[in-house]
């Protein structure tokens, strides 16, 4: 994909993106009703909902593309395997969601060839929008609550890069997944700060230059990542599974479950060696 190929789709996406964050706010300050899954993760009206209004949207956007959805998976739908398709999580960050935690954020990627290629991640309680800008940019955009924005210009994006690869190491770790082992992992390197918090919000901390390593060593599946994933490779970074090896998106089997894996500001080896 071209940078224009990447502003043009952001351009496209940002109605109903806004749209969804829109719902999800007013469920958000209203409170509403939480569902278990037959995975055991929670899931609300707000989940169900947004996710009908992208598909929607992308159904017209690009319907030349298979669209994977976290909630129409959960109901049994299931997709034939595709070279090139969608990723989509309206809502990522149910436990965050559901516990008044602000960072839950909507995920789209494109995956081509296994690996995403295009990212938009966007936190409506936080009016922060994160996106790639072409294959090796990234941007940042402050989005006022209630804005109906038409393009990305009109947002004022700013790039974003990745911290230079030395001084204090800070950590991110999710609140609800696997706190132990990362605390283990993490000993290896020289941090001098961890913070808690949940969603794909924390690859684009990393992407921004504001942690350096978030370490992912409970379940996640595809849509949880992909969009993060390639914003924060678009800003400099690193995304491996625990064997050194990069994620393989639209995996053989179709149950999406992703290797533990390790987002990063630099090569894990230089990180370990940062100066503090």
């Amino acid at each position: 994909m071209t940078r224009h190929d990447h502003r043009a789709l952001t351009d496209a996406l940002l109605p109903v993106v806004l749209a969804a964050g829109k719902l999800e706010m007013g469920y958000f300050d209203a409170g509403c009703a939480v569902q278990t899954k037959a995975d055991q993760s929670p899931v609300t009206i707000a989940d169900q909902q947004a996710e009908a209004m992208i598909i929607t949207a992308l159904a017209e956007i690009m319907p030349d593309h298979a669209i994977v959805a976290e909630e129409a998976f959960a109901a049994g739908q299931r997709w034939a395997s595709s070279e090139t398709f969608l990723l989509v999580d309206a809502l990522d960050g149910t436990k965050q969601f559901v516990s008044g935690h602000r960072e839950f954020t909507i995920n789209i990627a494109l995956v081509h060839q296994g690996r995403p290629v295009y990212g938009l991640v966007y936190a409506p309680a936080l009016g922060e929008l994160f996106v790639t800008d072409g294959p090796d940019v990234a941007v940042r955009a402050l989005i006022e609550p209630g804005a109906a924005l038409t393009s990305l210009a009109s947002a004022n994006p700013s790039a974003i890069r990745v911290a230079p690869h030395f001084g204090a190491v800070v950590a991110l770790q999710s609140r609800s997944r696997n706190i132990d082992q990362s605390n283990v992992y993490l000993e290896a390197f020289p941090v001098t700060e961890r913070r808690l918090m949940g969603s794909s919000y924390k690859f684009c901390l990393v992407a921004a230059g504001i942690a350096d390593i978030y370490p992912q060593l409970g379940d996640t599946r595809e849509w949880d990542t992909a969009a993060g994933e390639a914003v924060l490779v678009a800003a400099g970074g690193h995304v491996v599974s625990v064997d050194g090896t990069p994620i393989r998106y639209g995996k053989t089997g179709g149950d999406y479950l992703n290797p533990k894996f390790i987002a990063s500001s630099a090569p894990l080896a230089n990180l370990k060696t940062a100066v503090c």
